[in-house]
């Protein structure tokens, strides 16, 4: 797993996806995954 302080803020990518930012979406939906990914399969 990175470090929380590595990581985009997810706030600020929704935020700018909001906006209508393509590139916030594209970075924020693989962070998504990865977080609810091992949830999902349990």
């Amino acid at each position: 797993m990175t470090n929380p302080s590595e990581q985009p803020n997810v706030t600020q990518l929704l935020l700018a996806w909001n906006s209508g930012d393509e590139t916030a979406r594209d970075e924020l939906l693989p962070l998504v995954y990865q977080e609810l990914h091992p949830v999902w399969k349990n």
